[in-house]
């Protein structure tokens, strides 16, 4: 009789989607009910699966009547199965797909504070399975992770990844409270002294330094936006700071410079912001102004000055071209004679 009702829908699902089976038609397991000799855990239990799939869940009401009448093999969902089925998602993001109605952090919380009432199960869980979220959003063992103590610059943990030692890996995800004893949090103290060492060790020879450019560069780019923290957090680094330049971004470098100067000087500018004033109000030499050509009269189908000059009749396509260049004779007799070979 048991064996029969697996497959007779008796069971009426927390979303109201009609009776359902305990087993599916192939005897795999579809109905879950809600697992523990506490029925303050089962009915913790039911809470957050009704989040992530109340359509194989009994009602509510019928919580402890499933419990006394399930029998083993039914679907039993204790704080050890419903830890499988988070770490099965791997990833914060699937988790979190798979949530309705609730913030995934906020979820993941009351899953936690679950795990901590089923006290002979709670260890092996923690230890073992992959159900707490890093910063790169990857479920890690709890012992993987590190608390953040919050102080971090954004800057340096991206930083660190660059150079090949992403401190996110490590670090447990923001808005979760996970709590960590001091000898397991990591600080911007860690931080500095890990960027500090990586640096050092990877500036000793120009070769490797070129793998790491982007880091460095990243580096030099905060040093020179905080130049007095930049000294108290890393004075040595600082005082050395041409460790960090690339000589193939100082070349190109330098060869900007130069030609912003030649610029600044072409167009009588002081400064930057007086050239952009100058482009902005169209001064300056015709900037972005086209010089008349051949290919160009060709392509326009312009044989005669008089036939350019009734063009440039129109302001837009005048705006495109020097006032002081206009076309010869010659050129219309050259274009005139590519036109007819066309």
């Amino acid at each position: 009789i048991q064996k029969k009702l697996l497959y007779t829908k008796i069971v009426n699902t927390a979303n109201d989607s009609g009776p359902k089976s305990i087993l599916t038609e192939d005897g795999e397991k579809y109905l879950w009910f809600p697992d523990s000799s506490k029925k303050e855990i089962r009915d913790k239990i039911w809470e957050l699966a009704r989040h992530w799939f109340p359509h194989r869940l009994p009602k509510r009401e019928d919580i402890d009547i499933w419990h006394k009448l399930s029998w083993k093999d039914c679907g039993k969902l204790d704080v050890n199965q419903l830890a499988a089925f988070v770490e099965g998602c791997e990833t914060l993001e699937k988790l979190a797909s798979n949530i309705q109605n609730q913030n995934v952090h906020e979820w993941l919380d009351g899953f936690y504070e679950l795990l901590k009432l089923e006290e002979k199960d709670y260890d092996s869980i923690v230890n073992t399975r992959l159900i707490f979220p890093n910063q790169n959003g990857a479920l890690c063992k709890r012992d993987h992770l590190w608390g953040d103590a919050g102080d971090i610059d954004l800057v340096f943990k991206d930083i660190l990844k660059l150079l090949d030692k992403d401190i996110r890996d490590e670090l447990v995800a923001a808005d979760l409270s996970i709590t960590f004893p001091e000898e397991k949090i990591r600080n911007r103290t860690f931080a500095v002294k890990a960027i500090a060492g990586e640096v050092i060790e990877k500036t000793t020879d120009r070769e490797t330094a070129s793998h790491y450019k982007d880091a460095l560069g990243k580096l030099l780019m905060w040093f020179q936006k905080n130049p007095e923290l930049a000294n108290q957090l890393f004075p040595d680094l600082y005082r050395r700071k041409h460790l960090l330049y690339d000589e193939e971004i100082i070349a190109e470098n330098m060869d900007k410079a130069e030609q912003l100067a030649d610029l600044l000087k072409e167009y009588n500018a002081k400064n930057l912001t007086q050239l952009r004033e100058l482009i902005e109000k169209g001064q300056g030499a015709d900037i972005g102004i086209l010089p008349i050509t051949q290919q160009i009269l060709v392509s326009m189908g312009i044989t005669s000055i008089d036939e350019w000059r009734e063009a440039l009749k129109d302001q837009d396509l005048a705006a495109m071209f020097a006032h002081e260049s206009t076309p010869n004779e010659d050129l219309f007799v050259y274009v005139h004679g590519l036109i007819e070979q066309a």
